[in-house]
């Protein structure tokens, strides 16, 4: 299954409750990147575009060394160093480096979240009344955004635009960024039973889609994993507005990977 998110578009939905509106966007879960491509071009209410695949030979591909490749088990691993090498067999030019934006966004998250400050402004009333209805987690990090102050959320806001500017220079030589969408296969319920575990268990499998969200990048995750193994996934992420041709940088590598 193929999963994208596209550029933030923050365009509301009836019916829908937000979590944090400047990091809410919708995207699709389909068979191929084209299927994603043409229901993104539904969604963002514009001609059904066709993907025309970049070729694999010559294109440059940055995989993050810092942050985004912690934590990863030995199935994801074995899954994303197969990916990496077919791609450099097929001619792509694969770059390992350390991002400066990432590390950042490390600092500037110290403030706190900004989903939880967003979430916690649009659901405190209804917390307030029917919090029994909340998961109880959930409800939780929902009430870390009330310890945030305006300045802290301005500052955060702030520091946002500056990230998204130094992630797409930094990102600038490149075609895509590669990396695992998840770190970790999908582990057991049981595993989750402490809140200890649950919260650095969370925080792995979000990690990395939630940096790319801060940038407001689009991202694309492909399957990477063969018949029987563990689900992995191989995701390629750009600057904001680069949607258009990330779905070309996909479809070269989801021809080599299948």
């Amino acid at each position: 299954m193929v999963g994208y998110k596209p550029t933030a578009r923050r365009v509301p939905v009836d019916g829908v409750l937000p979590l944090a509106p400047s990091l809410d966007s919708v995207g699709p879960l389909a068979n191929t990147a084209a299927c994603c491509s043409a229901v993104d071009s539904i969604l963002a209410g514009e001609p059904a575009r066709d993907i025309v695949a970049l070729p694999v030979a010559g294109l440059r591909l940055a995989i993050p060394t810092n942050l985004m490749l912690d934590g990863m088990d030995a199935p994801t691993e074995q899954s994303i160093d197969r990916a990496v090498q077919r791609l450099d067999r097929a001619g792509a030019q694969i770059v390992q480096r350390d991002f400066r934006s990432i590390d950042m966004l490390q600092e500037a998250l110290k403030r706190g979240s900004l989903a939880a400050v967003e979430a916690y402004a649009w659901h405190r009333h209804m917390l307030e009344r029917e919090r029994d209805r909340y998961d109880p987690r959930v409800a939780e990090r929902i009430l870390l955004g009330a310890r945030m102050s305006a300045a802290d959320y301005m500052a955060m806001v702030s520091a946002r635009t500056a990230l998204q500017l130094a992630f797409a220079e930094e990102m600038a030589p490149y075609d895509a960024l590669m990396l695992p969408t998840v770190p970790i296969a999908p582990p057991p319920v049981a595993e989750f039973a402490t809140d200890e575990a649950y919260w650095r268990l969370n925080g792995l499998i979000l990690r990395n889609p939630a940096i790319v969200n801060f940038f407001d990048g689009c991202a694309i995750s492909l399957p990477c994993h063969e018949a029987g193994e563990p689900p992995a996934g191989l995701m390629l992420a750009a600057p904001a507005m680069r949607d258009s041709w990330l779905f070309g940088v996909a479809a070269a590598v989801e021809q080599v990977l299948q």
